[in-house]
């Protein structure tokens, strides 16, 4: 338990030092939000999570998120999310909570290698907006490195609030989960009004994908995606339609995988979550179970989300192969030796155990499907993987 004693007391604004984060994190590109993997016995399964970074490279996300929201940082000690955040590379970490945990959690991720961190909302309360800048302050004196503001929950920040922030050159972002686009473009103008030119400003909502074109047009260019982690193929076909403008290809993304999804997310509280690591259970990796408080969806959920995932996938296929889908900017080297990160994964050198493919993967058999009254079974799509060998079709999944 933290005492008050621990807690580093907030300190002025600096005038100078570049952000930190400037030279080692790209920012260009989808930002990755991965998994928190869990073994059979709810413990953190480091190696799968190493796998499923490690595939995820070659698309070049623009940088890597472990242990936030989709890592379920909520549920992870603070040993654990430093685990987590050692395993990654071009890494922004998560932070937040009680006051206490986020100072432990800004000095961990430091020590563990994190480039910079994203300082999610406080735990339960809400203050105003002088607390909130304390907040801020404090979590900034717990270490050097650079952060990003979410702008979310508890945590939600005024335009000027944000401007007296970004004061300090060590505030290199602003992270929008409220989808206010009024005042989001209130930010953006403040932060410019400030001269800082260099500020970084991404669109954070649940699914991005479907809110990102109105986000563009109040200069907010970059964007989080959960579906990433999931399905990267199918992320890059509609980053790719984005960067080029082509929106009808955008949008047929958005109709065929990205709609459906978010209509099966929002039926249950946590399926953000619940539904990416289940899709990844459905390609192949088994990164297990949600932690409580999320639920995992039940087998007739897994099988609209295989349903889902089918049709986005398809569609990718049409699109083509988008990884490293910007010649111009290959992917960043992994930070150098030395910095406090043991064993990074490394682009072009896995030191994981690659998933193995079991090939294609059956839906339901015919006879469950007539007693469902949904036609004939049909083929799953390749790229979904097989389940373990013995173990029942409906219960696969279930994690």
């Amino acid at each position: 338990m933290t005492t008050t004693a621990s807690i580093p007391a907030p300190t002025p604004a600096p005038t100078s030092a570049p952000p930190a984060a400037a030279a080692r994190v790209p920012f260009d590109g989808i930002l990755f939000f991965p998994v928190t993997p869990f073994d059979a016995a709810g413990a953190v399964d480091l190696d799968v999570f190493e796998a499923h970074v490690a595939a995820r490279l070659p698309f070049a996300p623009g940088a890597v998120f472990p242990a936030c929201g989709t890592g379920e940082l909520h549920a992870l000690s603070v040993a654990e999310a430093a685990a987590v955040v050692r395993r990654a590379v071009e890494v922004v970490a998560g932070v937040g909570g009680s006051l206490g945990t986020a100072v432990e959690l800004a000095r961990a991720a430091e020590a563990a290698g994190a480039d910079a961190l994203l300082v999610l909302p406080p735990y339960l309360v809400q203050g105003t907006q002088a607390g909130l800048v304390a907040y801020v302050d404090t979590v900034l004196a717990a270490g050097s490195l650079p952060v990003v503001l979410y702008h979310r929950g508890d945590a939600q920040y005024s335009a000027q609030t944000v401007r007296r922030l970004a004061a300090n050159p060590r505030v290199i972002g602003f992270k929008d989960g409220v989808g206010d686009l009024a005042r989001a473009q209130e930010v953006v103008l403040a932060v410019a009004e400030a001269g800082r030119a260099e500020f970084l400003f991404f669109n954070g909502l649940l699914t991005a994908e479907l809110s990102q074109a109105a986000y563009r047009g109040i200069g907010m260019p970059l964007y989080s995606s959960a579906a990433f982690a999931m399905a990267p193929e199918i992320a890059m076909a509609h980053y790719a339609a984005y960067r080029a403008g082509d929106e009808q290809a955008r949008q047929r993304t958005l109709s065929v995988f990205y709609r459906p999804l978010v209509a099966l997310r929002d039926e249950v509280p946590g399926f953000a979550v619940s539904l990416i690591k289940a899709g990844l259970r459905l390609r192949g990796l088994d990164v297990g179970s949600v932690r409580a408080p999320f639920v995992d969806p039940t087998p007739e959920q897994l099988d609209r989300l295989s349903d889902i995932l089918d049709a986005g996938l398809a569609l990718a296929d049409e699109a083509g192969d988008h990884r490293a889908v910007d010649p111009a900017r290959p992917h960043p080297a992994a930070p150098p030796v030395g910095r406090g990160r043991p064993g990074p994964v490394r682009r072009g050198r896995r030191r994981h155990r690659p998933v193995r493919r079991r090939g294609p993967r059956l839906r339901l058999d015919a006879h469950h499907r007539r007693a469902r009254g949904s036609g004939p079974a049909r083929p799953r799509h390749p790229r979904l993987g097989a389940r373990p060998p013995g173990r029942p079709r409906r219960l696969a999944d279930a994690g």
